[in-house]
């Protein structure tokens, strides 16, 4: 036997109760006593623990809420060490020896807690929630900047709990954090490395009242004041920890669409910590009055309302998680058009979105979806990045990585060891190198019986030789991997350019002259007669076995420029003619993971044939709302467990622009008399989304504008007026 008391404070869980004490029970080594506090239930739970006998000892009061019940416990206590089980909780059996073994080697600790299992109703694991190495020792001042330590993990010392004066009945929501600063302000702290706790996240039953995110706010604040008098805090973690709570705070009230409460928390978020971006945008999204969004919404007729309302109506329904949340994070590697369109895709979910980001222009690091670090860049500096991550791996292991960009795949893909504290949202290595080797695809597409056009691979100038006979003229020549043309002078030295065509053996050779000194491999296809309305894309995501959790397809109305660009306009449109062989391609991938499809229609023959296929977001992917689908939500319900809601309502013939491209691409074509004003104006016609601009969150329109469109429609407008003179 060892001398340690469980408490427990129940209220109103029955059924979980028997199953928080059965496993106490059930532990390789007794302990001391059980003691269980029945906080005023309403049901049944009385009779369930007298019918323990005296195996527990049972107590019931009325109710008082959590901290009332958990000191009751405590004072009945009589073991020298604490162990605390919320009521929907169960540990596993080895959980008090592997934690008393520390005890017995560390005398002086004052709590040992350890690392545990998120658990669904029926006691599924959803995740792990990992223990991190720097977290023992002295860890008050980490302790300071978020509550790591959970409480059914913990067992403490009662002479360190009762010098800190048991829990504090004021505090409602953080009382456990409370607690452990105290007993960290005096005493070092240890942990089990694996997990012995099934965390239940449970919505019955709970020991803590509702409570606005003003009041926990307003209660962690107090707690972290307190805390910062017991002793003596390094600077950077006491601005660390004042600046978690004042934008966690800013954050809330912009939520609630409380502009001028946020405005003074985010401007204390930029004192505590004027290097971080995070402060400067909840600042300035402060600013933008409450009016102005109704205003333009009338102004415009209500055109583009429904997205916007859908937004915000998700918002307010975002519980402040606090510094307990048990959701695994995200992670977004750049804030461009994808990065951006994915913090989106999660606001209301509670999920904690942190987007990475190595240009502080980047118009995505503006959004008020979700904070954003400065990061090193993945394609530049990629060994700095991996120890950039695996450092924010004591506070971020399980959260997901989605990349957005080619580069940021092949990082990925690069350091998965290195990152196996993450989630990373790329295929496995074996399907990932069958995508990426455009040749190698051909050949899996041929297999799969989906149509493709006739394709040759030439490492050299001797085997481009074969092109006239074998393929013919025109044709279009692509890099065997599209990262292989990009990155710094890669991208300049090609022309920045995807692919080019070549009208004879004349030009085809003179531009692989050029693009041979960057990468000899080339992909070399027969031209696909046809315009940018016939290329479609099934964009989906797919789950174990390959199998298609959630899709839509498109087409492209306009993209920039016309022969190999990036779509600006596209419109979703049902295309059952693509499906059937995207999936029979994706079963003879072995492929898992978010994946665009791009196909092009042959004008002679109607048949449809595989272009390529994108191995993460691309930057239109929030498309897939207006087709009922939520396809990032998918993906985070696959790679959890943690099912968030991925239905959306549909708007058939809706339309996604890039109205950065889309705007200067009309503005050329006009210019230029390509293009008249009726056609641009009928391209937008109809329900649509933007790239950039949403009513919900207008500060990377409002910064993109400023920074890029204005100054370059000056510019244009200037060469203009110099023609003339």
């Amino acid at each position: 036997m060892v001398d340690v008391s469980v408490v427990i404070a129940t209220y109103n869980r029955s059924r979980q109760i028997r199953e928080a004490i059965d496993s106490v029970l059930a532990q390789s080594v007794p302990v001391r006593e059980v003691i269980v506090v029945d906080d005023g239930s309403k049901d049944d739970t009385r009779a369930q623990l007298l019918a323990y006998g005296d195996r527990i000892r049972p107590f019931f009061q009325a109710n008082g809420g959590a901290s009332a019940a958990r000191n009751h416990a405590l004072r009945m206590a009589q073991g020298s060490w604490i162990a605390f089980l919320d009521d929907d909780d169960v540990w596993l059996p080895e959980k008090i020896k592997q934690q008393w073994d520390l005890v017995r080697k560390n005398p002086a600790l004052g709590l040992v807690y350890c690392s545990d299992y998120a658990v669904d109703e029926q006691l599924r694991v959803l995740y792990s929630r990992e223990a991190q190495p720097q977290n023992r020792g002295e860890v008050f001042d980490r302790l300071l900047i978020k509550n790591f330590i959970f409480t059914s993990c913990v067992i403490a010392r009662r002479d360190a709990i009762e010098k800190a004066g048991y829990m504090q009945p004021e505090f409602k929501f953080a009382q456990d954090w409370d607690l452990w600063l105290k007993i960290a302000a005096e005493h070092p702290v240890d942990f089990a490395p694996a997990p012995l706790v099934l965390y239940r996240q449970s919505p019955t039953g709970c020991l803590t009242h509702d409570m606005k995110a003003d009041d926990r706010l307003l209660e962690m604040k107090t707690i972290l004041q307190r805390a910062l008098k017991l002793r003596k805090v390094s600077p950077a973690a006491r601005r660390r920890a004042v600046f978690e709570i004042e934008s966690q705070w800013a954050s809330a009230s912009l939520t609630n669409g409380r502009n001028a409460a946020a405005f003074p928390h985010a401007l204390q978020a930029v004192a505590a910590q004027p290097g971080s971006l995070e402060g400067y945008r909840l600042s300035a999204y402060s600013l933008v009055p409450k009016g102005v969004r109704t205003w333009a919404k009338m102004l415009l007729r209500g055109k583009d309302s429904s997205a916007a309302a859908e937004a915000n109506a998700a918002m307010k329904q975002q519980a402040v998680a606090g510094q307990n949340s048990t959701t695994p994070a995200v992670i977004i590697m750049n804030m461009f058009y994808s990065g951006l369109a994915i913090a989106r895709d999660l606001a209301g979910t509670g999920v904690r979105v942190i987007g990475l980001s190595a240009d502080p222009k980047a118009y995505g690091n503006f959004t008020r979806f979700c904070e954003v670090r400065t990061a090193p860049d993945s394609q530049s500096e990629p060994e700095k990045l991996a120890a950039f991550l695996t450092k924010a791996a004591g506070e971020l292991a399980g959260a997901v990585i989605f990349p957005t960009r080619d580069a940021d795949v092949v990082f990925l893909d690069r350091y998965r060891d290195e990152l196996k504290d993450y989630r990373l949202s790329i295929p496995p290595r074996t399907a990932l190198m069958r995508a990426l080797d455009k040749g190698a695809l051909i050949e899996y597409a041929q297999a799969a019986g989906v149509p493709a056009p006739k394709s040759l691979v030439a490492h050299n100038a001797d085997e481009l030789k074969r092109v006239p006979a074998e393929l013919g003229f025109p044709c279009v020549v692509k890099p065997v991997s599209s990262y292989l043309w990009r990155g710094e002078g890669r991208w300049q030295a090609v022309g920045c350019r995807k692919a080019f065509m070549a009208d004879s053996w004349e030009q085809l050779k003179a531009e692989y002259d050029s693009v041979a000194t960057v990468n000899p491999d080339v992909l070399v296809q027969e031209w696909i007669p046809g315009s940018t309305k016939d290329i479609a894309i099934m964009g989906a995501y797919f789950g174990q076995g390959s199998e298609a959790l959630g899709y839509f397809c498109a087409r492209k109305l306009v993209q920039e420029p016309d022969d190999f660009g990036t779509g600006c306009v596209v419109q979703n449109v049902p295309l059952e003619e693509i499906v059937q062989p995207s999936l029979r391609l994706c079963k003879r991938l072995e492929y898992r993971g978010m994946a665009e499809i791009e196909y092009k229609r042959d004008e002679n023959t109607g048949e449809y044939k595989l272009i390529e296929i994108n191995t993460r977001h691309w930057d239109w992917h929030q498309l897939s709302h207006m087709s009922g689908v939520n396809l990032t939500r998918v993906a985070y319900t696959d790679l959890t467990g943690h099912r968030l809601d991925a239905s959306t309502s549909p708007r058939p013939g809706g339309k996604w622009v890039a109205e950065d491209t889309l705007l200067l691409h009309s503005a050329a074509g006009i210019y230029n008399r390509r293009l008249s004003l009726r056609t641009v104006l009928r391209q937008l016609s109809g329900p649509k989304m933007f790239g950039i601009f949403q009513w919900a969150d207008p500060m990377p329109f409002i910064r993109f504008a400023f920074s890029s469109i204005f100054p370059t429609m000056g510019k244009m407008a200037m060469k203009k007026l110099r023609s003339k003179g």
